[in-house]
């Protein structure tokens, strides 16, 4: 008996759980805004991993996934208020790339290995 009492109670707080769990996932949603951004300077996978690790460092961007084959653009989404896509560009630009309208960073373009440029 004992061990069907827990199960019991496990199953009712995994319920319980996953009863709010989707609230906050939908809510977090909601909140969330999707950004695409050209790339026309991003050329391999070398400048997919350098863009991809300059967004985790962005305050808001919560996913980032570039694409080099057709769009050459990257797929951004993020929190509205802690970040905006003014921001998510700069960040591009200052690992080197360009980001839609706003050239890249120079100093950090010649910083880049061969093959990204």
């Amino acid at each position: 008996m004992r061990i069907s009492t827990k199960i019991i109670i496990t199953v009712a707080l995994l319920g319980v759980i996953a009863f709010f769990g989707n609230g906050c996932s939908e809510k977090s949603q909601a909140e969330s805004k999707k950004a695409v951004i050209a790339l026309p300077t991003a050329k391999c996978e070398t400048c997919k991993k350098t863009i991809e690790t300059a967004l985790q460092n962005v305050p808001g961007v919560q996913n980032s996934l570039v694409t080099l084959k057709g769009s050459k653009s990257v797929e951004v989404v993020y929190t509205p208020g802690q970040t905006d896509e003014s921001k998510i560009r700069t960040a591009i630009s200052k690992a080197g790339y360009t980001a839609d309208n706003v050239q890249r960073d120079d100093a950090a373009y010649q910083k880049l290995e061969d093959c990204c440029k």
